[in-house]
């Protein structure tokens, strides 16, 4: 071998035994020592939901957050004119709508549903709403007719108790 591979050959194996060798656990970039702290909750209840607005309503899939009266009336009334399961205190919190958007009231369509809705302290200023959806199975042996079909539009909206901004982390399960 010739001296300068020679020395080629040493530093990288010198590198290769640096990296890491010293550690009692294995690396893992996905997980911080921020996950070992406790997560705060904050309480998610819902208001009202149902599968099908009053009004037409236009677009597709929708997330918004209601932060004051004004607001959530003006939504809650394109929305509904049922019973609410209580009225929110904007004191305290603040409203997420969550609109699936339109979609054939069959199987033979791909279409999320609605799985959870939770929330947590992120710090002083913000909080995380953490939405789960998972895939509705296709029936693919249903015979799907392209008339007749029944439009629906899901929607809920959601109390979160607390002022801080809102980020929406939605995820799919499968």
């Amino acid at each position: 071998m010739q001296p300068k591979g020679l020395v080629v050959w040493l530093i990288l194996a010198l590198l290769a035994s640096a990296c890491g060798a010293e550690r009692d656990e294995p690396f893992d970039p996905g997980v911080t020592d921020d996950d070992d702290e406790t997560v705060e909750s904050i309480s998610v209840r819902r208001v009202i939901s149902d599968e099908q607005p009053l009004l037409a309503i236009d677009g597709q899939k929708q997330l918004l957050v209601l932060r004051d009266e004004d607001n959530y009336f003006l939504f809650l009334d394109r929305y509904t004119d049922q019973a609410l399961a209580f009225d929110p205190d904007f004191d305290e919190g603040q409203v997420v709508l969550i609109d699936m958007g339109d979609r054939d009231d069959n199987n033979c369509d791909y279409a999320l549903e609605l799985q959870s809705v939770s929330a947590q302290v992120i710090d002083d200023d913000a909080a995380q709403v953490n939405v789960d959806y998972a895939p509705l199975s296709v029936d693919t042996s249903e015979v799907c007719p392209e008339e007749d079909a029944l439009s629906i539009r899901p929607f809920y909206f959601y109390f979160v108790e607390t002022r801080s901004e809102l980020v929406i982390h939605e995820t799919v399960d499968d």
